[in-house]
């Protein structure tokens, strides 16, 4: 998420993020746990609505969406997409989408500090098993 505010102009960083996040129960709503201990869980795109709003002037939730959205978003409109996907063992994991090609999607892992890669046909399998979930602004 910091990583999609910062390309938006936002001068923030994910501590300060992780404060200002809203908490709850329910992911829909807040994040589930503790950010700063292994507590903490997950939080989905309209608990989020909020924050990327405030940072970036604008928030979109892409969720359920095709990945056509993904492809207008990162390529027409030259917005990041975060993504939700299951990597490195975590059933939550979100990625940010930073391009494609005609068979590979790039994307910027916070967890590994890298670029990766993936084919389309594998990133629409995984992110589906997220029920699509994405926000952009």
């Amino acid at each position: 998420m910091t990583t999609m505010l910062r390309y938006a102009g936002a001068k923030v960083d994910k501590m300060q993020l992780a404060r200002e996040m809203p908490r709850s129960k329910d992911p829909n709503k807040g994040y589930i746990g503790n950010p700063w201990d292994r507590s903490g869980v997950t939080i989905f795109p309209p608990a989020l609505i909020g924050l990327v709003q405030k940072y970036a002037g604008n928030a979109i939730n892409m969720t359920g969406m095709s990945f056509d959205a993904i492809r207008y978003q990162v390529g027409l409109r030259q917005h990041p997409v975060v993504a939700w996907l299951t990597l490195h063992g975590f059933p939550y994991h979100a990625v940010v989408v930073i391009g494609y090609d005609a068979s590979n999607v790039t994307y910027l892992d916070c967890w590994t500090n890298q670029r990766g890669t993936m084919s389309i046909a594998a990133f629409e399998k995984n992110w589906q098993t997220q029920k699509r979930r994405a926000i952009s602004y």
